[in-house]
């Protein structure tokens, strides 16, 4: 399994998380939480300043304004909550984390499903390595030289 089938993998989870949490799949702020959710998983030092780091890059990425995404993404957080399905944030997570009638920050909810997905992506990233170095035609294998013939 390629990083990119992995990467791809982790996108589609991302995607059917926020979906069961209810998060609108027709606004932009959903599109925008995906990939902020990804960026974050790639690079999990981001999740210290979401605000100065992942939605500038979100804005570059999609030619659009720093406030306009974070205010579409907000927009969608609140729709989730007012539609009553965030609660179930706690299932997802498997733990009770929040009261179910709190609503997390837009910075909360970005790291909190990040961290989760980290735990999933470098797993995934873990089962490939130990993949490829079990194939016989493998990478990562090492070359026989002439002495060892």
């Amino acid at each position: 399994m390629s990083d990119m089938i992995i990467e791809l993998k982790i996108k589609k989870q991302i995607s059917s998380d926020l979906d069961f949490l209810g998060v609108p799949t027709s606004q932009k702020g959903f599109l925008y939480l995906c990939e902020s959710i990804f960026f974050a998983v790639k690079h999990p030092k981001a999740l210290k300043s979401i605000k100065a780091q992942i939605i500038p890059k979100i804005a570059e990425m999609f030619s659009a304004k720093c406030e306009t995404v974070e205010r579409s993404m907000r927009h969608s957080l609140d729709a989730a909550y007012f539609k009553n399905t965030l609660k179930n944030i706690n299932k997802l997570i498997g733990f009770e984390y929040l009261s179910p009638y709190e609503k997390p920050s837009l910075t909360h909810f970005v790291s909190l499903l990040a961290e989760r997905h980290i735990i999933l992506y470098n797993k995934l990233l873990k089962e490939n390595r130990q993949q490829i170095l079990k194939s016989p035609h493998g990478v990562l294998t090492p070359a026989r030289s002439k002495k060892q013939i």
